[in-house]
C-alpha cells in the first residue's frame, strides 16, 4: 500500500520532507558552529569571506553567502542561515520530484535511449 502512495509525486514529496524534517530537527534547536564558520564570522568585517566562489565562477552565490554572514554576529544566529539553506534544499527536493515525473510521464528517458 505505501509503494502504491509513493507513486504520486505529491505524497513522494510530503513523505520525503517528513523525513528529511526528522533528520535534521537539531538544526533547529542546537547552536554550533564548523570550524569554518567560525572563520567566516571572524572575517565579517574585512569581506574577505567566501572570495572562493568568485574564483570559480558562482558569483551569485559568493555575494549571497556574504551577505548572510555579514548580516549575523553571533553563533546562535547561524541557526537561522541553516534553517534557510534547509527549506531551499526542501523547495529543491520537491520540484525535482515533480520534474522527475513529468520526464517520466513524457518518456523522456526512452526517447534519449533510442538516440543512442
Amino acid at each position: 500500500m505505501i509503494i502504491k502512495l509513493l507513486k504520486k509525486p505529491y505524497v513522494a514529496v510530503v513523505f520525503s520532507w517528513l523525513i528529511l524534517t526528522i533528520l535534521f530537527a537539531p538544526i533547529l534547536y542546537s547552536d554550533y558552529a564548523y570550524l569554518d564558520d567560525a572563520h567566516f564570522l571572524w572575517h565579517n568585517s574585512d569581506h574577505s569571506n567566501y572570495t572562493i566562489f568568485f574564483s570559480q565562477g558562482r558569483w551569485l552565490t559568493g555575494i549571497l553567502l556574504n551577505k548572510f554572514f555579514f548580516s549575523i554576529s553571533t553563533i546562535a544566529s547561524i541557526k537561522i542561515l541553516r534553517v534557510f539553506a534547509f527549506v531551499s534544499w526542501l523547495l529543491f527536493l520537491a520540484e525535482f520530484f515533480l520534474g522527475w515525473k513529468k520526464m517520466v510521464i513524457a518518456d523522456w528517458f526512452r526517447k534519449q535511449a533510442a538516440f543512442y
